[in-house]
C-alpha cells in the first residue's frame, strides 16, 4: 500500500513537472483544429503526428489540450498503451521500444529469424510476452502454380511471431506456408512482383486465437495459435461470411 501511495505522488509530482518545464519553452507545439463534441469520453489521447517535421508524440486530454509531448522525428509510430506498459516504433531501426509511466525507456522488442518488426502493430500480451509482424520477400515460380505466371516472381508475404516473456519465439506464423496465393484471383498474379499480404493489425480473439487483417484484399483472417491454420476468413477472395442487406458489395 505505501509503495502504491509512493509512485502514485512521484507521478503527480513528475506530471507537474513535465507541465512546468515544457510550457515554459518557447516551443512551437502544433496548432490543432478542435471540434468539441458534447460529452467526450473521460480519458486521454495518445497521438503520433506524421508528415513533415517536426513530428510529435503527444499526450492529450479529453478536450485535446497537451498533457504531454515532445518532438520525436522519426519515432512515434503506434504510439499506445499496451498492457500497463507505453509502445511505439522506431522507424530507422525498425524496432519496437517500451517505455514506463514515467516515458522512461524499458525496453526495444524485434524480430528474429532475419526479419525486421514492421510497425502496423504490437502486442503485448499478459504474460509478458509480444506478437509482432514483419515482411518477408520470396521467389516464386508462379508458372506452375497459375496459367501465365511469372517463372521468378518476387513475392510479398506476411509474417507473424510471438515471444514469451524471456524472449523466445513461440510461435511463427508465414502466410505463404498456411494460405494459397492462387486464391486471390483480386490480385494481379501474372506479374514479376507481387504485393500479396499488407499486413494492418493483430488482435488475440476471446479465444486466443489470432486474428489479423490483410488490408491488400480487405480481408480478416483467423488463425489457430498452435499450428497457424486458418479458422476462417472475413471478406476478400476467400470470405466465409454471408453480409445481409449488405449495400456496399
Amino acid at each position: 500500500m505505501q509503495n502504491s501511495i509512493i509512485k502514485i505522488f512521484s507521478y503527480i509530482i513528475l506530471t507537474i513537472l513535465l507541465k512546468t518545464i515544457v510550457f515554459s519553452r518557447n516551443i512551437n507545439y502544433l496548432d490543432f483544429e478542435i471540434v468539441v463534441n458534447e460529452d467526450p469520453y473521460p480519458a486521454n489521447m495518445f497521438i503520433h503526428t506524421m508528415g513533415e517535421d517536426p513530428r510529435y508524440l503527444a499526450i492529450l486530454d479529453s478536450a485535446a489540450n497537451p498533457i504531454w509531448f515532445i518532438n520525436a522525428g522519426p519515432l512515434g509510430l503506434d504510439f499506445k498503451i499496451n498492457q500497463n506498459k507505453i509502445t511505439f516504433y522506431d522507424k530507422p531501426n525498425q524496432f519496437w521500444i517500451v517505455v514506463n509511466e514515467f516515458m522512461v525507456e524499458t525496453d526495444t522488442l524485434n524480430c528474429i529469424n532475419g526479419y525486421k518488426a514492421d510497425y502496423h502493430d504490437i502486442i503485448l500480451t499478459t504474460n509478458g510476452g509480444y506478437i509482432l509482424q514483419a515482411y518477408d520477400s520470396i521467389y516464386v515460380n508462379m508458372s506452375e502454380i497459375i496459367s501465365g505466371g511469372h517463372e521468378n516472381a518476387q513475392i510479398t508475404t506476411l509474417i507473424i511471431q510471438e515471444f514469451d516473456n524471456n524472449n523466445n519465439l513461440i510461435f511463427e506464423w508465414d502466410a505463404w506456408e498456411h494460405l494459397n496465393i492462387a486464391s486471390y484471383t483480386n490480385l494481379n498474379l501474372i506479374v514479376d512482383k507481387i504485393v500479396w499480404m499488407h499486413g494492418n493489425s493483430i488482435e488475440i480473439d476471446n479465444d486466443t486465437n489470432l486474428i489479423i487483417s490483410n488490408r491488400r484484399s480487405s480481408e480478416i483472417i483467423k488463425i489457430n495459435r498452435i499450428n497457424g491454420n486458418v479458422i476462417w476468413y472475413m471478406g476478400g477472395p476467400n470470405n466465409d461470411f454471408s453480409f445481409q442487406n449488405d449495400t456496399l458489395n
